[in-house]
């Protein structure tokens, strides 16, 4: 064990990441893995037990990574629906690049719980936490309702993406997982903003629109 290289493990990782998030995670095997980075499978279990360990070492560097993306949008000290909304793009540009977002997230959902609470810690503990700096900042400005009670709608918001998630409202097969998340934080956003914030939000979605469409 003494002759692990960290760069090993690292491609192992971030090749395993790409395929768990192309074919999802209950159909993807050893041997897919192994053949997709040309490397042994004695190899691989050298790094890490079997795929289930290496799941949640995937699932952890994801939320590693989408975390400090997210602290990074947070820094620049925007004002409170363009930060949401650059946060939204950022979440969003992550799910299009995933083919199979919505089957990897019913997979670990229904059979890796170990893979799954690392999801929720980064909702419970890492989301709700932003949502509510968000609202705060957006009442100082004026653009959020002064009247909403931060923690209550943080909260409704954390559960507006457990619903989003949830296979009994939206069948994975019939609703595409990017266009949920983008109106389901449209529609959370319209209830919270001031006629102020409605009209920046507005001019956010109008230039993005632009840009999608030049």
């Amino acid at each position: 064990m003494g002759n692990l290289k960290p760069e090993i493990r690292d491609r192992i990782v971030t090749g395993s990441v790409e395929l768990f998030q192309k074919m999802g995670a209950k159909n993807l095997s050893m041997d897919d893995i192994s053949r997709s980075l040309g490397m042994s499978k004695k190899t691989i279990y050298q790094y890490f037990e079997d795929k289930q360990t290496l799941l949640k070492v995937c699932v952890n560097y994801h939320f590693e990574g989408q975390e400090c993306r997210m602290q990074s949008i947070h820094g620049e000290n925007l004002p409170a629906v363009e930060e949401i909304f650059q946060i939204m793009d950022s979440v969003s540009s992550q799910i299009r690049q995933m083919a199979g977002a919505h089957r990897l997230i019913h997979d670990i959902q229904t059979y890796y719980p170990d893979a799954w609470s690392r999801f929720k810690e980064h909702k419970e503990k890492f989301v709700i936490s932003l949502i509510e700096k968000n609202l705060i900042k957006g009442i100082e400005e004026g653009v959020y309702r002064p009247e909403i009670d931060v923690k209550i709608i943080a909260r409704i918001r954390s559960a507006e993406i457990d619903a989003m998630l949830n296979p009994e409202l939206f069948p994975m097969y019939d609703f595409n997982l990017n266009r949920l998340f983008e109106q389901l934080l449209l529609y959370f956003l319209h209830g919270v903003c001031t006629p102020k914030g409605v009209k920046i939000l507005a001019k956010l979605i109008q230039k993005q629109q632009q840009s999608l469409n030049p």
